[in-house]
């Protein structure tokens, strides 16, 4: 009724959120259902299409401690204002977290970048997460994909105004479309330690690298935003090496 009886025009997509984050640290993609029939089917259009989604807030883990790290359970309350990860699980972490914001930035509504996020920020929940921004000591890296993703973003219509339709989950790939009126974004999220390969009866172009093709791969933690006409035909396998 919040959004029906004009209480609301839109809120903070925290289910999503969560269905996120349980897909890609743990695999968990029966998660994914619920929030994509809540925005295909129960949301009324104008409003998912202005749902905020984020990764994270004030309020919450930092998004790239809350897929790569342990939970703040394991870590005593007084040692988390400075715990940080290692090199390896933090070098995991990163690769987690583009596929997270690869999600955030092409499911209907918003992206809401919690501030230092981009910049590659730690931290367990309030009020760890709320460190200030590292100016001069910014992930550069990371920093470059978000700036990349949100040009790629900002270049397709489809992402404002296509509808959304899940196409297949299991525990290593998500694979879902972004609608248009002629075209199709098909997403494809591989959290798995294979390679994946997206094989179309037509050339598909990939918008975020600019690749034009009829097969793409897709490398193990990896994804790909690959554009196509609306009736073409498309199969996503692993690729036998």
């Amino acid at each position: 009724k919040y959004f029906l009886g004009g209480e609301l025009d839109s809120v903070m997509n925290y289910p999503f959120r969560e269905a996120i984050i349980d897909y890609l640290k743990y695999g968990n993609y029966d998660r994914f259902y619920s929030p994509c029939k809540m925005l295909s089917s129960h949301y009324p259009k104008h409003n998912a299409d202005l749902l905020m989604n984020l990764l994270g807030t004030h309020d919450t883990e930092r998004i790239l401690t809350a897929v790569g790290d342990r939970d703040a359970s394991a870590v005593p309350y007084q040692e988390r204002g400075e715990h940080r990860m290692g090199t390896d699980r933090r070098r995991r972490a990163v690769s987690l977290m583009k596929l997270a914001v690869a999600i955030q930035m092409s499911v209907p509504g918003v992206p809401c970048i919690y501030y230092g996020d981009e910049a590659g920020l730690e931290g367990y929940g309030d009020p760890f997460c709320r460190l200030p921004y590292p100016w001069g000591k910014e992930d550069e890296a990371l920093l470059s994909f978000y700036r990349t993703i949100t040009a790629a973003r900002r270049k397709e219509k489809i992402f404002e105004e296509g509808t959304l339709s899940l196409v297949h989950a299991d525990g290593e790939i998500l694979c879902y479309e972004r609608h248009g009126e002629d075209e199709v974004i098909v997403v494809l999220v591989n959290r798995s330690k294979m390679p994946y390969e997206f094989r179309a009866t037509c050339i598909g172009e990939e918008i975020v690298s600019g690749k034009t093709a009829e097969t793409h791969l897709i490398e193990a933690e990896s994804f790909a935003w690959v554009k196509i006409p609306k009736n073409a035909d498309y199969t996503v396998f692993v690729q036998i090496s």
